[in-house]
């Protein structure tokens, strides 16, 4: 038989088992659970920097990955539809188009103010141009240089319209032409074509100060004449169709960066686009640097690559270009640039302690002439914020039509 148990004995046992917890047990209990939280803490702490630091790692790439994609269009497209010789004979490349002679175009605002010395009314219908750090700083990056970029549509340029009776329409703002074909898309629907597509011309200036040509909207269209927006200076001889404004044919811009919002711009030069000039392509660009590619004179081959300054390999300057665009022009083969990339998260303690490189003679051991060192090394300022930023470059090779304009 099983012995009974007194009923005061089991009282006593089940009162020991309900009493719980001792302070001191309690106190390691507790001191555990704030190890293990503190741990836990630290770990997602750690965890969302390098989250934090991953994602504008990865937006810095992705930015300059696209601004990368902007300029190698633009720059293969540059000197497209600009024919290349008028019907004398005589290039329109290097004629002066009045960049900001228009009441309505003012001078442009950071980071193109001081492009061409501050003076865009000089700037010459050419392909591509490098305006070698027209703000004249040094940092970030040894400065950041002003690409000017101009095509049209291939196909309605290249082919000039002559002008049938030149003597007295610099007066007028109709001129008769030989034919308008290729001006507008269906020619049995000029007038909504015209209002629609809003094409573009340019028109030479004979004779007139700085070899001088005019871009004109074209608002009316016979068979055998045109209209436009304005009336021309002097009496033209010739007609450049350069395709429709509304549908991105004519792109005339410069592209700069202003290092101070990290952010490249572009600036539309055309006086007849009502849409902003100023846009903001691309964030997280520090600097843009860029070479020119100039071919061998015997075999047309790449030889070396130049800054587009007055240097040993000779005057590429912006000036020097502009001034002789049917002589070197030709010689340029491809565009060579450089984007300096910043990231836009600011790092607790420095994270770029060694220097960024870009324009390497390696590997390909093509010179580089110019720069006062190949590679350009740049180390952001250790005692400043530069140094919690994170850095990156792109670089990157785009052939251009110079050669085949100019010859």
């Amino acid at each position: 038989m099983t012995p009974f148990k007194p009923i005061r004995h089991l009282a006593v046992h089940a009162a020991a088992r309900q009493r719980g917890m001792t302070l001191i047990e309690l106190m390691v209990a507790m001191l555990i659970g704030l190890l293990l939280a503190l741990a836990m803490v630290s770990a997602l702490k750690v965890g969302e920097a390098q989250r934090r630091t991953t994602s504008a790692t990865s937006d810095m790439d992705q930015s300059g990955t696209y601004a990368a994609s902007v300029l190698d269009t633009a720059l293969r497209n540059a000197g497209s539809g600009l024919m290349q010789k008028s019907l004398g004979g005589t290039s329109l490349i290097g004629c002066n188009p009045g960049f900001a002679t228009t009441a309505s175009f003012t001078q442009p605002p950071s980071p193109f103010t001081q492009f061409l010395g501050g003076n865009l009314g000089s700037l010459t219908l050419e392909p591509v141009l490098i305006d070698a750090n027209p703000s004249g700083t040094t940092a970030p990056a040894g400065g950041s240089d002003v690409l000017a970029v101009m095509s049209a549509s291939g196909a309605a340029g290249t082919v000039p319209l002559a002008v049938t009776s030149p003597a007295g329409t610099g007066t007028s703002t109709t001129l008769p032409v030989n034919s308008t074909v290729g001006i507008t898309r269906n020619p049995q629907n000029l007038a909504q074509d015209i209002a629609q597509d809003r094409p573009q011309v340019l028109v030479d200036q004979p004779g007139t100060t700085n070899s001088r040509c005019s871009i004109f909207t074209v608002t009316g269209i016979t068979a055998t004449s045109l209209t436009l927006n304005a009336t021309p200076q002097v009496a033209p001889s010739l007609v450049l169709p350069l395709g429709n404004l509304s549908g991105g044919d004519v792109q005339f811009q410069l592209f700069g960066v202003d290092p101070g919002a990290a952010t490249l711009y572009s600036y539309d030069l055309n006086p007849n686009d009502s849409a902003p000039a100023l846009r903001p392509l691309s964030g997280n660009v520090l600097a843009i640097q860029a070479l020119y590619g100039i071919a061998d004179a015997n075999t047309g081959a790449l030889k070396e690559w130049v800054a587009p300054t007055n240097n040993t390999a000779g005057d590429y300057s912006i000036a020097s270009l502009m001034a002789n665009p049917n002589t070197m022009l030709n010689q340029i083969v491809a565009i060579r640039v450089a984007l300096i990339l910043k990231g836009s998260l600011y790092e607790k303690e420095p994270v770029t302690a060694t220097g960024l490189s870009w324009f390497n003679t390696a590997p390909s051991n093509i010179p580089i002439i110019g720069l006062a060192a190949t590679p350009v090394v740049w180390t952001p300022d250790s005692t400043t914020a530069d140094a919690h930023y994170r850095y990156s470059v792109v670089e990157f090779v785009v052939p251009v039509r110079n050669g085949m304009i100019i010859n």
